[in-house]
């Protein structure tokens, strides 16, 4: 396994935080009926946050563990859940994701961000995740 270095990882958390930071910015003053409702809103909320779950998968387990309170598992979980079960997404979950989790997220990762800076380009021990 290729050690990854910090520049790598960073990519990996600001994917993470741009795209959950574009969808809590998409939805802002919205609510569960508007995205019940607005068919262009409603499809444009998961792709942002499948991209956030996506880079969380991608961030490496040591790297993760400096940041315990961001639910890396929870964040990938919800990607898989809203690409693969399509017919059974649940619009209040996505609504509660956009209303309760981001917000937390966004200031965790913010802190992951600049710690993970201050190493410049440290490689991050492979660990197996």
């Amino acid at each position: 396994m290729k050690p990854r270095t910090c520049a790598d990882v960073l990519q990996y958390l600001e994917d993470m935080r741009d795209d959950a930071g574009k969808a809590k910015a998409h939805s802002h003053g919205k609510s569960l009926k508007d995205l019940a409702d607005d068919e262009p809103y409603r499809f444009s909320i998961p792709y942002p946050l499948q991209v956030a779950g996506e880079a969380a998968t991608k961030a490496p387990g040591a790297v993760r563990a400096l940041a315990p309170e961001i639910p890396s598992a929870l964040i990938s979980g919800s990607r898989h859940h809203l690409v693969h079960g399509y017919g059974g997404v649940r619009l209040d979950k996505v609504q509660s994701i956009l209303d309760s989790e981001l917000p937390p997220l966004l200031e965790s990762l913010a802190g992951l961000i600049a710690l993970v800076e201050k190493h410049g380009e440290t490689p991050i021990p492979p660990v197996e995740d």
